[in-house]
């Protein structure tokens, strides 16, 4: 299963802090990595190439901020990149990170989401987009085995 990773703190966090964390599970996640500081996506010194040339690689661990989220992604369901976490809705600025597997994403999705556009197949997306429409109910729709972080 993917690593998720996070800070929030009342006080300023250099990046290395949520870099280091990542690191410590990259074996939980090992197709890829990316953070964000709440206005900036980083990818680190272990993320893919792709993810590498989409975003800047943070070269200082010095960028502070006192929201870190970070994502390891063990690819399963959606191979592409396009099912990168953490999601994000510019709308209502929420951040969103699954980590495990929706058994029944694809009846979730036709169910409540046929009119929506997805960028990818993956589960993940699925119950980011349910979360956006339903709010904090959505989870009780979700069967499967996972972790969320918003």
């Amino acid at each position: 299963m993917c690593g998720i990773s996070g800070i929030i703190s009342d006080v300023q966090v250099r990046s290395a802090a949520l870099i280091n964390s990542l690191a410590s599970i990259k074996h939980r996640g090992p197709d890829d990595s990316l953070y964000t500081d709440g206005s900036s996506f980083y990818s680190t010194d272990f993320s893919n190439t792709q993810t590498q040339q989409s975003f800047p690689t943070s070269t200082s661990k010095d960028i502070e901020s006192k929201l870190w989220l970070g994502f390891n992604r063990l690819s399963i369901v959606d191979l592409s990149h396009k099912a990168m976490q953490p999601f994000y809705d510019e709308n209502t600025g929420t951040y969103f990170m699954l980590n495990g597997e929706v058994y029944n994403y694809a009846q979730l999705r036709k169910t409540y989401l046929a009119e929506e556009n997805f960028f990818s197949d993956s589960d993940s997306e699925v119950a980011y987009k349910l979360y956006l429409k339903l709010g904090d109910q959505f989870v009780q729709h979700l069967r499967g085995m996972f972790a969320i972080c918003i």
